[in-house]
Formats: C-alpha cells, sequence, structure tokens
C-alpha cells in the first residue's frame, strides 16, 4: 500500500549511530508511525495482517533506540563521576616559594572562594572532593609510627621495655604502652608495668598510676616485689598512705611476692612521720607496733633502720620505756646503735624530763666516739636548766661549742632563765660575754635580746630588794 513504511532499510544500518542521530531515528520512526496510522485510518483496512506487522516493528524499533540512548547516557554520567571522584590528587612539583606554585595557590583560592551553585552535580563533586582529601599525620604520630616500627614482629617484653626507657615523652610511652598490649600473643609483665609506672610517678600522672596499679592488682599481669614496693613508696610521696596499706595487704595474700625488708621499712618510716603531735602520736603508734609485730611474724629480720624508726616513735609518742627497750634489745637483732639511735632516745627521754637516763646514754653515745647533733644539745641543756642542775648544763653547753655546735636562742634564753632565778645574774653575764666570744652563731641581736633579759631580771630583783627594805 502507498502509506505502508518499509523500516528494513532503516534496520539495515551497520554503523554505530551517535546519539544525536540515534535521538533523530528515534523521532522519525514515531513520525513514520504516525503517518502509517493516518495513512491507513484514511485508506482502510486492505489488509490487516500488514497493519498489525507494521505497527508491532515501528513500536519495538523505537523501544529499541530510546534503551540504547538511555544506556549510553548512563555510560557517560559513570565515566564523568570516576573522573571526578576517583582521580587522584597530583601533587604540584614546584617549590611553596617559587613564583609558579604562588601563582597556583592564588588561582586555587579564587576558584575555591568563588561562589557555587549548591545544587549543581559539580558544586557537590567539589565538596566530596575535598572531604575526601587525605590529611597529612602529625608530629605526634610520625614519632609513634617510628617507634612502633622499633618494635619487630613478634616483640617481647624486653624489648618493649627498652623502647620506653629510650624515649623520654611519657605520654608516647603511655601510646605505646597501650598500643603494644592490643597486639596479638602478646602479654606485658611486671618489668613493662615497672618501668610505665616509675615514667608516669615522675610526671605526676598519679590518674594513670592508679589505672596500672588497678590493673597489676586485678591480675593483668604477675606482681613482683620491687613493683610493689615502687607503687608503695610512690603513694606514700602521695601523701596517700591508705592506697599504700592496700598493696601491702595485697603482697601478704600472693605466695611469690610477700612483704620484704625494704617494705616495712618503708611503711613504718612513713607511719612515724605522720605523728605530728601527742594525740596523733598515740594513734598512729599501734599501727606501727602492729606492722612491727606482723614482721617479725614473717620472720623477717629488722635491720638497724627498722629499729632506729621504732625508737623514734616511741620517743615521739611519749613512750620512752618502750624506747629503751628497743635500744637494750638491738643485740638481740644482731644490730649495733648508730648516732641516730643515740639522737632519738636522748631527745626523748629528754622530752619526758628523764635527765639521768638521758645523761647516762649521752655519757655512753661519746664513749662509743659518736658526735651528738645540736637537737641533742640543745635537748640536754634545756632538760637540765628546767630540772635545776645548772652547773650540768653549763658543761655540756660549753662542750657544745668547743666541737662545732651551734646552740639556738632557745637554749641560751634557758640557761639565763635558771640562772637569773637561783640569783646569779652576774655569772649569767660573764656566761654570755664567753659565749659571744666563742660563738659565732650568737649575733648581735641575740646578744642584746639576751643582755636585756638580764636586766629586766635585775630591775626585777632591785624591786623586790627595796620593798622588803
Amino acid at each position: 500500500m502507498s502509506g505502508t513504511v518499509n523500516l528494513c532499510n532503516i534496520c539495515s544500518i551497520r554503523r554505530t549511530p551517535s546519539s544525536s542521530s540515534l535521538l533523530c531515528i528515534s523521532k522519525f520512526s514515531n513520525v513514520l508511525l504516525m503517518c502509517s496510522s493516518i495513512s491507513t485510518s484514511v485508506s482502510g483496512i486492505n489488509n490487516p495482517f500488514e497493519l498489525f506487522t507494521t505497527s508491532w516493528i515501528n513500536t519495538s524499533f523505537s523501544l529499541f533506540f530510546s534503551s540504547s540512548i538511555k544506556s549510553k547516557s548512563a555510560r557517560q554520567n559513570n565515566a564523568l563521576h570516576r573522573e571526578v571522584f576517583e582521580r587522584p590528587i597530583r601533587q604540584s612539583p614546584t617549590s611553596v616559594d617559587s613564583p609558579s606554585a604562588q601563582l597556583t595557590n592564588f588561582n586555587h583560592r579564587k576558584v575555591s572562594e568563588a561562589p557555587i551553585n549548591k545544587s549543581s552535580p559539580l558544586a557537590s563533586a567539589h565538596m566530596t572532593a575535598a572531604h575526601a582529601a587525605p590529611q597529612e599525620p602529625t608530629y605526634r604520630e610520625m614519632k609513634f609510627e617510628n617507634w612502633t616500627q622499633k618494635l619487630q614482629r613478634g616483640f617481647q617484653p624486653e624489648d618493649v621495655v627498652k623502647v620506653l626507657k629510650e624515649q623520654r615523652d611519657v605520654d608516647l610511652c603511655y601510646d605505646i604502652f597501650r598500643w603494644a598490649s592490643q597486639q596479638r600473643r602478646y602479654k606485658h609483665n611486671h618489668l613493662t608495668y615497672h618501668v610505665m609506672i616509675q615514667k608516669l610517678a615522675a610526671e605526676t600522672r598519679l590518674d594513670k598510676v592508679e589505672i596500672l596499679v588497678s590493673e597489676v592488682l586485678a591480675g593483668a599481669c604477675d606482681g613482683s616485689e620491687s613493683l610493689f614496693n615502687t607503687v608503695i613508696y610512690i603513694y606514700i610521696q602521695a601523701r596517700n598512705l591508705g592506697r599504700a596499706l592496700n598493696v601491702y595487704r595485697h603482697m601478704r595474700k600472693t605466695s611469690d611476692c610477700k612483704p620484704s625488708l625494704r617494705t616495712y621499712n618503708t611503711l613504718l618510716s612513713a607511719l612515724v612521720d605522720k605523728c605530728t603531735n601527742s594525740y596523733v602520736s598515740q594513734v598512729y603508734m599501734q599501727n606501727i607496733q602492729a606492722l612491727f609485730e606482723q614482721m617479725l611474724a614473717a620472720n623477717v629480720a629488722p635491720d638497724i633502720f627498722t629499729l632506729n624508726t621504732m625508737i623514734k616513735g616511741y620517743s615521739k609518742s611519749f613512750h620512752p620505756d618502750d624506747a629503751l627497750r628497743i635500744f637494750h634489745q638491738m643485740e638481740f637483732y644482731c644490730c649495733k646503735p648508730n648516732a641516730h639511735t643515740f639522737n632519738y632516745l636522748i631527745r626523748g627521754l629528754c622530752l619526758q624530763n628523764m635527765t639521768d637516763n638521758a645523761m647516762v646514754i649521752y655519757q655512753d653515745m661519746i664513749g662509743r666516739g659518736f658526735v651528738p647533733s645540736n637537737m641533742v644539745y640543745n635537748s640536754l641543756v634545756n632538760s637540765l636548766s628546767f630540772g635545776g642542775e645548772l652547773q650540768r648544763a653549763t658543761e655540756v653547753l660549753r662542750e657544745m661549742i668547743k666541737k662545732g655546735g651551734v646552740p639556738d636562742f632557745i637554749t641560751y634564753k634557758t640557761l639565763v632563765d635558771g640562772l637569773c632565778k637561783e640569783g646569779k645574774g652576774e655569772q649569767a653575764r660573764e656566761l654570755l660575754h664567753e659565749f659571744r666570744e666563742k660563738d659565732l652563731a650568737l649575733d648581735g641581736i641575740s646578744y642584746r635580746k639576751l643582755l636585756n633579759l638580764l636586766q629586766l631580771w635585775s630591775d626585777t630583783v632591785d624591786a623586790k630588794n627595796s620593798k622588803i627594805s
């Protein structure tokens, strides 16, 4: 028929059409289909089968070319997406200070600062590419990477200890310590914990020290005597005696880390230092005595430091009899007294006005060749002066100055007061002149204060005599 369109010639095209040609052919096929339908409706249906075949071919042809256009458009969009988002960022080989680099940076800044339509695909691609740009590692991250590379595969705790000791940055050490604990087939031991805790304590990072100590007590590693002793010392320096005693109780419960002599000495010394006044000393001495008994029950033999600490504690808590008992038991513990032993003991006896016993210990100290400290001399002079033994007090003071001791103002004042009470003001004045020539430590201010005291006593005595007469 005249209105029928034969599409065989169009289907026989062998070359690959472009997107524009495909669009034209698709539109042209639609026009032919419309013309064919109009022609058929006008001329009448001569052959129904021919009409059905023509319509089916034109419809299939139109759908085919439409799908081809859509698939090619999708491929072009995917190629554009890969070009924008997956293209690697290339660094300019020019120097930052070179003119070309400055020009490039200026243009880049100019483009980045230009207004962009956020609804356009280019704007979203620009924003995504900006977020996807890789960031350079910080200096801390680079140092961490360098130090962790020193730990080769299959490293042991000894290797970690070596790295921790070489590193001075405590924060970086802590990061390496935590990183190593997360590695497979690795577990920290008491050496690594010991080094890490010491470094943290040196920088007063007590919060992290508490975390590591809690891990050790919870069983993160097998403890050791040196580790626990270090922890106790750190807690004592931080004035956390309660926590130190908790670590000590944990040591007593273990089978291979029992408290040692160092442990007991550290705790005893810390408890004695808490004895600041008579009431506090009474409270702490009960704990000190109990700890000393636990030490003996554990078959830990005390040394001279332990016994001196006990004597010091008893002396500060006004228990001179117990202090003398420990002093006489030293031979039983195979220990010999030293200068500190006599200093603590004599001071404790003088505080309780046990002057005779103090003088006996003082003579024993001189006979053993020890030189008493200024504290001992001042305590003896004050105790003898208060006791009315002014002659012995004067002899001790002269011996003190002869051996290089330095009496304090309280010692001079106590002796002068004692002599004035006995009515020996002139003798006190002569002694002051003697001591002023021998003792360089008696400065002009102290000397004038003592002379004024003598004058006050002299005026008081004269006033009493005039009233009597």
